[in-house]
């Protein structure tokens, strides 16, 4: 006998690890997972950036080709998402197996109260059920009421429940329990069950997964985390966005103003300088400048050439004591084209002729003859007098043209100042202009934004909770499997013991 169970006790071993194996996989909680997947949108501000510190030799080592899929890796996993995902869902009150909500819809007002104990329902008479809290720690905490019925409201400190237990059709009622855990420790078990990270090296997806007894609790938590961190994000880009919105509206209105003074301030220039194109109106002063001028020299030539000719006639009608010396006056082209001394020469012409005619019939000393010799002499000194008139008619035209000439000179000595002002003034103009035109571009392009609010994160696998029949934890096959090459390598070990031991 005593050989018999030496050669039984390797395969004893090895069966005591199997059952052992599979019965803790029977009897264990198991847990269910639930996942959801994120895609992180670029940021175009910032890729370029991005890209040049990745391309740096050992920026990897200095942490400096991070991206933003990192970063919100973290943000997803930090203490203020996870603290919001704990006071929404109520997770310090647990139901040590089996699912929260078949016994009571949890809520908490005052984050602030740590508790650490049990709540027990514990079925009796009539319906109702008798409340019992224990906590670990002696406390003057007392539940709001010591009886209750489904559907009514506990309140235990900073939490409230309301009660809706639920059995399966069939069931007899039995005692419930719900446990209360400090915060740090749920903390501390919501990141060791939990899994953030990029789904593929290179990808910009984020996987985010979490693994609990309570297969809808743990589908509750992902969408918790996904509706708190999205929240996160559209408040901090709302806010971004609302306050360089409100700036540019400042610098909007602030470059409005400045631009509609340099405008008035060129409109009141122009309007006193005349200036509108002073390029082509100095080029319209310098060639009328050039016209007057011109003519001004032609018409001091003919002042002179008029004034030579009238001092040559005075000088011979002086020594003939004739006015028929004037006559040579009409031999100057500008007098011979003037329509007065036209007439006055033709008058004379056929004075002259008449006069002719009339010598050959009466004597000189006939009355008639003295008429047309006084007339005669009458028209030469008229000549005289259109000669002198035309004289001062040069000198007077001299005079205007000078006068012209000399606004003109000071038009042009006055024209580089004030193109130099005009020049500046439309700088000005132009250059409020292009920043204006910017700041509106700016701006409408950030209310544009803002108003459609464009997700960095756009969620790509929504949570769903698991099956009751696929929990993640454990797997009874790939158990069973373990439980075998356990069991296997356990015998096998004793065996060798054996062998060790045995007297030769």
């Amino acid at each position: 006998m005593t050989f018999l169970r030496w050669h039984r006790l390797p395969w004893a071993a090895g069966l005591g690890c199997f059952l052992a194996v599979m019965t803790w996989t029977v009897l264990v909680t198991p847990r269910y997972r639930s996942t959801a997947l994120v895609r992180v949108q670029d940021d175009p501000s910032s890729s370029g950036l991005s890209d040049a510190l990745s391309a740096i030799p050992g920026a990897g080592m200095l942490g400096l080709s991070r991206d933003e899929v990192e970063s919100e890796i973290g943000v997803l996993t930090s203490r203020r998402v996870l603290d919001a995902v704990i006071d929404t869902l109520a997770l310090t009150v647990r139901r040590p197996a089996g699912e929260r909500a078949d016994v009571a819809t949890i809520a908490v007002r005052a984050p602030e109260d740590d508790l650490d104990g049990k709540l027990t329902f514990t079925p009796t008479d009539g319906g109702t059920w008798a409340v019992d809290l224990r906590l670990e720690a002696p406390s003057e905490l007392a539940p709001s009421a010591a009886t209750l019925v489904a559907g009514d409201t506990l309140r235990v400190g900073g939490i409230w429940l309301r009660f809706d237990p639920r059995f399966e059709p069939g069931e007899a009622p039995s005692p419930l329990e719900l446990r209360f855990t400090p915060r740090y420790e749920v903390r501390e078990a919501l990141v060791d069950r939990l899994d953030v990270r990029r789904q593929e090296i290179g990808s910009r997806l984020i996987a985010i997964s979490f693994d609990d007894s309570d297969r809808r609790l743990a589908a509750q938590v992902v969408d918790r985390m996904l509706a708190e961190y999205l929240s996160f994000v559209a408040r901090t880009e709302r806010g971004d966005l609302g306050s360089t919105a409100a700036e540019l509206r400042r610098q909007v209105e602030a470059q409005r103003v400045a631009l509609a003074a340099a405008e008035e301030a060129l409109r009141r220039n122009q309007e006193r300088s005349g200036l509108v194109v002073p390029e082509e109106q100095a080029a319209a002063q310098v060639k009328r400048y050039a016209a007057l001028r011109a003519e001004l020299d032609a018409a001091e030539v003919e002042r002179r050439a008029v004034a030579g000719m009238l001092a040559l006639t005075e000088e011979r009608a002086g020594q003939t004591r004739s006015p028929e010396a004037y006559r040579q006056l009409a031999t100057y082209p500008s007098l011979l084209s003037n329509r007065a001394i036209q007439d006055l020469l033709e008058s004379l012409l056929t004075l002259e002729n008449t006069r002719s005619e009339r010598q050959l019939l009466l004597a000189d000393e006939s009355r008639e003859l003295r008429q047309l010799a006084s007339r005669i002499a009458e028209i030469e000194r008229s000549l005289q007098r259109l000669g002198t008139q035309y004289l001062e008619a040069i000198a007077v035209r001299s005079r205007s043209l000078t006068a012209a000439i000399d606004t003109i000179d000071g038009e042009l000595a006055q024209l580089p100042r004030e193109e130099m002002t005009y020049i500046r003034l439309l700088r000005d103009r132009q250059v409020l202009n292009e920043g204006y035109l910017l700041l509106q571009k700016q701006l409408r392009q950030t209310e544009l934004r803002e108003a459609l609010r464009l997700d960095q994160v756009r969620i790509v696998d929504t949570p769903i909770i698991a099956h009751p029949d696929d929990p993640q934890f454990p797997k009874v096959w790939v158990h069973l499997v373990l439980a075998l090459v356990l069991g296997l390598s356990v015998g096998t070990a004793v065996a060798a013991a054996q062998r060790s031991t045995r007297p030769v």
